[in-house]
């Protein structure tokens, strides 16, 4: 498994958020905790599993990078929502790879190659759509 350093977390998972990365790490089913990553096929922007997915024979041998955590589906469109709208602000197009390398620091994604660190090198920010576009006074941000 390998995590995107500022992973974006729904409102509902974000209330128990270290449990369910916890869960996620140990490999635990997880009902209605679902994952994001990048598109598997060229055709996407990204994808949304369920967590209890990426368990099974085809997909636990393959590296994933989970880009967001969700509880429910619904929460995880939300969240997928979030990630294409801070993509399309940054990058000007629906392009992952071209979203992570616009970042500011190039470590953003934990190196493939290199899992030993893994817990060196994880952290996340939480994303949420609200902190994100509103101010202090719960009025709308301009850009």
């Amino acid at each position: 498994m390998i995590w995107y350093k500022h992973l974006y977390i729904g409102k509902k998972a974000s209330r128990r958020r270290f449990a369910i990365l916890q869960g996620i790490r140990q490999k635990k089913i997880q009902p209605e905790v679902y994952v994001i990553t990048p598109p598997q096929n060229g055709n996407n922007v990204l994808d949304i599993y369920p967590s209890a997915m990426l368990l099974l024979p085809p997909y636990r041998d393959q590296e994933h990078l989970l880009i967001g955590v969700a509880v429910t589906y619904w929460e995880a469109l939300e969240v997928v929502c979030q990630i294409v709208d801070d993509m399309y602000r940054t990058t000007g197009c629906f392009d992952w790879r071209a979203f992570v390398s616009d970042c500011s620091d190039s470590s953003d994604v934990v190196d493939f190659s290199d899992c030993s660190n893994l817990s060196e090198n994880f952290g996340f920010s939480e994303h949420n759509s609200e902190q994100n576009r509103l101010d202090e006074d719960g009025a709308e941000k301009e850009n």
